[in-house]
């Protein structure tokens, strides 16, 4: 995520991401939010929604880590509780249907042995919906099982 953007998060929820001036042995954040800016907005969010429901019960949620991981996004939160959870993971599935560069609407697609969540714009050339199996002459693995 640009630097501008990862400034606004953490502005706006000092709180919630307080573990990025630790060392990365303890917190991951110092690295940032590691994905596109696409996801901002869902970041933002689900930042938001945790934030409130945090304050309503009390608790002190500790984001370790933002990043996507196999084409989704991946929100590691410490010292929360199940509703914590059920957010991050409703956000992480949310993920998988906005572009990660931009933010439109967007699909999972297998391009070279990788999933990326990205619309038509941004789908790599060469790229399949993860949803469908590719034809065996436009993917030498298709087959593979």
């Amino acid at each position: 995520m640009s630097p501008e953007l990862t400034e606004r998060l953490f502005a706006e929820f000092p709180e919630l991401f307080r573990g990025r001036h630790l060392p990365i042995t303890q917190n991951l954040m110092g690295f940032g939010f590691e994905c596109e800016d696409g996801w901002y907005g869902l970041i933002r969010q689900l930042a938001a929604d945790i934030t409130a429901h945090a304050a309503e019960a009390g608790l002190k949620p500790l984001a370790m880590q933002v990043k996507q991981e196999l084409g989704t996004l991946r929100f590691s939160v410490d010292k929360a509780d199940a509703y914590i959870h059920s957010l991050c993971a409703a956000a992480e599935q949310q993920s998988s249907m906005i572009c990660e560069r931009c933010g439109a609407p967007g699909q999972l697609r297998y391009h070279r042995r990788q999933l990326l969540a990205c619309c038509d714009k941004h789908a790599p050339p060469g790229s399949w919906v993860a949803a469908q199996r590719p034809l065996a002459n436009n993917a030498p693995d298709a087959g593979v099982a």
